[in-house]
């Protein structure tokens, strides 16, 4: 019965560790700039992951649409850089930028390609993701 006992305690030791460091990772840590709720915590994750770049943007705790604006810039100028063909920005009625990749045929149309997909996407990394996702969250909020 006594090993019985032990192992239920270490058992419930270990779960209250993992909780413990658990609610610490998903926590936004006390003293930065940070939103409250659920917002702070996508903001303190996009400043943990930031790249010099995006975390200079994300400094503050927030991003206004200049800052969201340069980001995309970035990204599309990247891509642009690396020989993908860009069509846009252009901002959307809900206040997106939506732009497309690729080459446009006669009617106006961008067809995929996979090529430039992948360097869009590695630019749109290094540039405008995380700004980006903390600029849909606070559109969220405001919703």
């Amino acid at each position: 019965m006594r090993a019985l006992a032990a192992h239920r305690f270490v058992r419930g030791a270990v779960a209250a560790v993992a909780l413990v460091a658990l609610v610490a990772l998903s926590s936004p840590v006390v003293g930065r700039n940070l939103p409250p709720g659920r917002l702070g915590v996508i903001v303190g994750r996009a400043q943990d992951a930031a790249n010099a770049y995006q975390s200079e943007i994300l400094s503050d705790g927030r991003v206004d649409f200049d800052e969201y604006r340069d980001a995309v810039d970035a990204t599309l100028r990247c891509a642009r850089d690396k020989g993908v063909p860009v069509v846009g920005p252009t901002l959307s009625a809900d206040g997106y930028l939506e732009y497309a990749y690729g080459e446009e045929d006669d009617e106006g149309e961008v067809a995929p390609d996979a090529i430039a997909l992948g360097e869009l996407n590695s630019c749109w990394v290094e540039f405008s993701r995380l700004i980006e996702e903390v600029w849909d969250a606070q559109r969220d909020q405001l919703i």
